[in-house]
């Protein structure tokens, strides 16, 4: 039986949604809705992370009776029109743990347990981002090694 000392990171990784922080909100909205995913990576032209945009910080922006804007195909009425323009980069987060894809997948549980995250960032040792991390994922294929 495996161990997650003997997983590695990067065989457990998947390929991250990255954008640019000059992306309106109006298009990263767009996106999120059209791939059905919770999160963007906010990499520079040479993919370093630059930060995370996620539901929640979307969430921000909107009515507080809007319960979700990714799930609603008019989503547009509950943002703030004002914003709705502005760049990514003026609501994205910069605070987020990354994780070098030769590390045990016991050591991300880790440090997504001491942070209160559910995934990471996997970067090279210049911070470039090679992919992430999800706990669901890794259950669901830990679940399947066991079939």
């Amino acid at each position: 039986m495996l161990k997650t000392t003997d997983i590695k990171v990067k065989d457990m990784m998947s390929e991250p949604h990255k954008v640019r922080e000059t992306l309106s909100i109006h298009e990263a909205i767009d996106l999120m809705r059209k791939e059905k995913i919770d999160f963007l990576s906010i990499t520079d032209d040479k993919d370093v992370i630059r930060g995370v945009l996620t539901e929640n910080d979307l969430l921000k922006i909107v009515r507080p009776e809007s319960p979700s804007i990714l799930g609603s195909a008019t989503w547009i009425d509950h943002v703030k029109k004002e914003r709705i323009n502005a760049p990514i980069r003026e609501i994205m987060h910069t605070k987020f743990a990354s994780i070098s894809p030769e590390e045990s997948i016991q050591s991300a549980f880790k440090i997504m347990h001491a942070n209160n995250y559910k995934m990471l960032h996997v970067v090279d040792e210049k911070h470039r981002l090679l992919g992430i991390i999800r706990i669901r994922d890794v259950f669901k294929r830990l679940a399947e090694q066991k079939e």
